[in-house]
């Protein structure tokens, strides 16, 4: 599920992504959140509108436990979510039903960009291999985007920001918005995976 606003575009608040306890939630917590109703879209299946109840962490990280539900959500080879590339044109979306939007994926390798958007804004872009085919996809997680503010236009690896060679990611992708007929693949959260964690994912 995608939790979502009443707002036109879905957007939620930091207020409404914040625990009782005063906390930011954080990728990878496992907690409770009250939703009403369902508000898929023709591109986004999975959006539920939240409600004014606080959220409620229960765990950070989410136990290893989970691993099945979340392995389950991975995705190991193209298409990813119906994208043969970094986009999904309008026309490719089933005319009478919703489209899933949202998988994981767990890349052996990533390399990273810092350039600029179609509106001269500072982008991330990150590229990663799915069997045959390579993904160039903007990053949208803010925290991961903060590691590359100082850093000048170029290409990185993963050492750059401190990963080390035995470090694997996971990454949360989703489809965006309509764009000019198209909807983008996004990375929207770069996940470091720890060891317990890794172990249970990836062996």
């Amino acid at each position: 599920m995608r939790p979502v606003s009443e707002l036109p575009e879905g957007e939620l608040s930091t207020r409404q992504c914040t625990f009782s306890s005063g906390l930011e939630v954080v990728p990878m917590d496992l907690f409770e959140v009250e939703v009403g109703k369902h508000r898929p879209l023709k591109t986004q299946r999975e959006n539920w509108v939240v409600s004014a109840t606080p959220w409620r962490l229960i765990s950070r990280p989410a136990p290893v436990s989970l691993a099945g539900v979340v392995r389950s959500a991975i995705v190991s080879k193209p298409p990813l979510l119906g994208c043969q590339s970094d986009r999904r044109s309008l026309y490719d979306f089933p005319v009478d039903q919703h489209a899933a939007s949202l998988a994981l994926v767990t890349p052996r390798h990533a390399t990273w960009q810092v350039t600029t958007s179609a509106r001269n804004k500072m982008q991330v872009r990150c590229r990663f291999e799915l069997g045959p085919t390579t993904y160039d996809v903007v990053v949208t997680d803010p925290q991961w985007k903060q590691l590359f503010r100082d850093k000048p236009f170029g290409s990185y690896e993963n050492a750059a920001v401190g990963l080390k060679p035995t470090d694997r990611l996971l990454l949360c992708m989703s489809i965006g918005e309509p764009y000019r007929g198209f909807c983008y693949l996004l990375a929207a959260a770069v996940i470091r995976l720890d060891a317990s964690w890794r172990r249970s994912l990836l062996t």
